[in-house]
């Protein structure tokens, strides 16, 4: 009777465990190839040599990096940092040309914004996907007219939302 009880338990306990959903969390990088202030003594190639590093360490899976090409005017080292974040494997996304925040932006001011950051998009991602789109400051408009005009903008140029649940 014992072991039949025991036997009962174990599949109780494997049933239930089998029905929990399993948790992803996808990692993404906004603002390539500038992430941020960098300290006085560590260059921004080696921030992105850094993040590259742990993720493989972690033995991560690809991971997208949002990409705001103005920054390449000040990063002389951008080129060289989007070269070397591709070339481990991990893929590129739009966050705008220059970042601007959609809440005191005209659409069409943003949408020439999102165009103008395809050139750079198109050379670093290569032959990978990079129609995936990060709002800059995670604004979506401070309107539903002016969210639904990006969206269906957004869409009819093939992009998909990447929206953060975690930040």
């Amino acid at each position: 009777m014992f072991k039949i009880a025991a036997i009962a338990c174990l599949w109780t306990a494997f049933a239930v465990n089998a029905q929990q959903p399993k948790l992803q969390v996808a990692l993404t990088f906004d603002d390539l190839p500038s992430t941020g202030a960098a300290p006085p003594s560590v260059t921004r190639a080696q921030i992105i040599d850094s993040i590259l590093a742990t993720l493989k360490a972690e033995h991560m899976p690809a991971v997208y990096g949002f990409l705001n090409s103005h920054t390449l005017e000040g990063v002389p080292s951008g080129p060289a940092i989007l070269q070397h974040w591709t070339a481990t494997g991990n893929l590129l996304g739009s966050h705008t040309y220059s970042h601007p925040d959609l809440e005191s932006t005209s659409v069409s001011d943003f949408e020439d914004n999102i165009l103008k950051n395809e050139p750079e998009l198109q050379k670093y991602a290569g032959k990978t996907d990079w129609h995936y789109f990060r709002y800059p400051f995670l604004h979506e408009g401070e309107t539903l007219e002016k969210r639904r005009d990006i969206e269906t903008y957004l869409k009819a140029h093939g992009y998909k939302t990447a929206e953060v649940s975690l930040d």
